[in-house]
């Protein structure tokens, strides 16, 4: 089990690394904060929807399954690409994508890999309802990550927002 400051050091620091060798320069704070979303966005997506809103059987099945990542990942490179954001379109799907290795490392580094069944829902049947150890229903961590998600997707939004705003002014 990963929790959000491990997520974000096994994203973050080598996106870091990368730019410091690749351009001997400290990334711009748009792409740490990139990296940063990236890393938390299968949790700021499927921990609401399972513990608060009850929708999925748990906080690791709909943006964790490997089904929607990749399309999703698709997506964000080809519509970064178009505007100029490639660097932080990869680096976003670099972090989403540890993000899901992460959480599932115990199966897919094991002697004999497996692939969790998580990581191909809806294609497979998910056979745990696990609820988080910070997670009881009701319980005030669960209301409090569910705000932070809120926060932190709208904020990523209207920055999203603001910046394609921004180059099309220019363009």
């Amino acid at each position: 089990m990963s929790r959000p400051h491990i997520h974000l050091l096994i994203a973050v620091v080598p996106v870091i690394l990368y730019v410091l060798l690749r351009y001997r320069a400290l990334p711009s704070l748009a792409l740490v904060y990139v990296a940063f979303f990236g890393s938390q966005f299968p949790d700021l997506v499927d921990k609401p929807l399972a513990t608060e809103l009850l929708l999925i059987p748990n906080g690791r099945m709909f943006t964790h399954s490997l089904m929607i990542a990749v399309p999703v990942s698709i997506g964000v490179i080809l519509f970064v690409r178009r505007r100029g954001y490639l660097r932080e379109g990869a680096a976003f799907v670099f972090a989403y994508l540890s993000h899901i290795v992460a959480d599932f490392h115990r199966q897919l580094l094991q002697q004999n890999p497996t692939v969790h069944p998580n990581m191909l829902w809806p294609l497979s049947e998910v056979r745990e309802h696990h609820i988080p150890f910070w997670a009881g229903p009701g319980d005030m961590y669960v209301h409090l990550w569910t705000a932070f998600s809120i926060v932190v997707l709208l904020l990523t939004a209207y920055l999203i927002k603001t910046e394609l705003d921004a180059h099309a002014t220019v363009s």
